[in-house]
């Protein structure tokens, strides 16, 4: 009995919801056909736009009526979107809200709307004002380089997407207090950091420039790359080794001498035999005259 009363609650409330569910179905199968036609894509016959409405329906019994919007300007695309998200969905849908038509820019390619999802609303604002550079840069260094984007100019963050594509301010190292700087004084920093950035892949010429930024780009004190030549001489003449190097020197500077004197003893050495010249003539015998 029990069982049965609870059986016909659940078709009575069925069917009273049915004309509601019946008319948003009706309302998001229109919006969502009219945007697929229109963003391009393609619908085949009655069963494709039915598909269509039923997921949007879908999708706002399950994140609530602040989805329409997205789901209208959107369609399959906003579709797509919520499904990757999720259960970070309500982010998508309060990025939507906040920025608008932008956002599709980051909904329509799945890399950019992982990183929004990884990262945040920085991620997102980076993503929306450089278009083209702020992927690859927030992909290798994380959310730290996406606040250091927003505060950086177009020219500004260029030069920083093209030190991060030769790597050169990968091996320059201590990138998050490189990043928390450029976020701090913005172009300032980020220009100064491309005109010297072959002194600050140096390990100590880094860190002296990080202890006082503000002294070096404001031209007060001058970044010499001193401090680099010297550990260089240092470990060179280290590893010389000079008591080869002098007893080379020595033997070659003696050489001459010593085979002049070798010369001169092998010469004494030998007997000297008198020249034939030096021989006396026997006595001719004179001979009786008659």
């Amino acid at each position: 009995m029990r069982k049965l009363l609870l059986l016909s609650l659940t078709c009575a409330a069925a069917l009273s919801t049915a004309p509601l569910h019946a008319g948003v179905l009706s309302t998001l199968g229109r919006e969502t056909t009219e945007t697929a036609l229109r963003t391009g894509a393609r619908i085949v016959g009655k069963e494709t736009a039915e598909q269509l409405s039923e997921n949007a329906l879908r999708m706002v019994l399950r994140h609530g009526e602040e989805c329409r919007p997205l789901l209208k300007r959107a369609g399959p695309l906003g579709e797509r979107a919520l499904e990757q998200a999720g259960e970070q969905a309500p982010d998508v849908i309060r990025l939507y809200a906040r920025c608008g038509e932008e956002t599709l820019h980051i909904l329509s390619k799945p890399n950019k709307l992982a990183l929004f999802l990884k990262h945040g609303d920085s991620a997102a604002s980076a993503l929306l004002r450089h278009p083209g550079i702020a992927e690859d840069v927030i992909t290798k260094f994380g959310p730290r380089s996406a606040e250091a984007l927003m505060r950086l100019s177009q020219r500004e963050a260029q030069r920083l997407g093209i030190m991060t594509a030769e790597g050169s301010l990968e091996r320059m190292g201590r990138t998050e207090e490189v990043f928390a700087l450029i976020t701090r004084l913005g172009d300032r920093a980020m220009e100064f950091i491309w005109r010297n950035k072959g002194a600050l892949a140096v390990g100590s010429t880094l860190a002296l420039f990080l202890s006082k930024p503000e002294v070096f780009i404001d031209g007060v004190q001058k970044l010499v790359v001193e401090p680099m030549i010297k550990p260089i001489a240092t470990q060179a003449a280290a590893a010389t080794p000079w008591g080869w190097l002098i007893s080379g020197g020595l033997f070659l500077l003696f050489l001459p001498t010593i085979v002049r004197r070798v010369s001169d003893a092998r010469s004494s050495a030998v007997p000297q035999t008198p020249a034939p010249h030096d021989t006396p003539s026997a006595p001719i015998p004179e001979t009786a005259t008659v």
